[in-house]
């Protein structure tokens, strides 16, 4: 199976996620911000990335491009919530920040909340064991 890493600010979804993708087999990596994520990239070389994007400090956009940048990582699926996150600014429009998050270089993009069968088919999927 898979190395997954799960980058989120809040700790209950990255709990939630971990559960998730443990009961499938992966092996699953953890971090709070974007300062962190490309940390534990340069160290495990997650075979997927599951980004938040509106995180304090480093967001997800710039933390994308910076393991792109050092390919660190072979997949990534950006995530986002929009107007509803905590760090996002209120005038933001989900679909054109996860349409930048494309531009930058994610496999796929999410908007949240997340069914579990919705996640876990866009992890199959961009891990290559999903349907084309």
């Amino acid at each position: 199976m898979a190395r997954i890493l799960v980058v989120d600010d809040y700790a209950d979804f990255r709990e939630v996620v971990r559960l998730l993708l443990e009961r499938q087999g992966h092996e699953v990596l953890e971090a709070e911000d974007g300062i962190e994520a490309v940390q534990v990239c340069r160290n495990s070389h997650p075979d997927l990335v599951i980004l938040d994007i509106f995180m304090p400090g480093k967001d997800g956009i710039e933390t994308l491009w910076e393991i792109r940048e050092q390919r660190t990582a072979r997949r990534v699926i950006a995530v986002s919530a929009g107007r509803t996150a905590q760090w996002a600014p209120k005038n933001v429009d989900v679909s054109e920040i996860l349409d930048l998050a494309g531009d930058f270089g994610a496999d796929m993009t999410l908007t949240k909340p997340l069914e579990p069968s919705e996640l876990l088919s866009a992890v199959d999927k961009t891990l290559g064991g999903g349907p084309p």
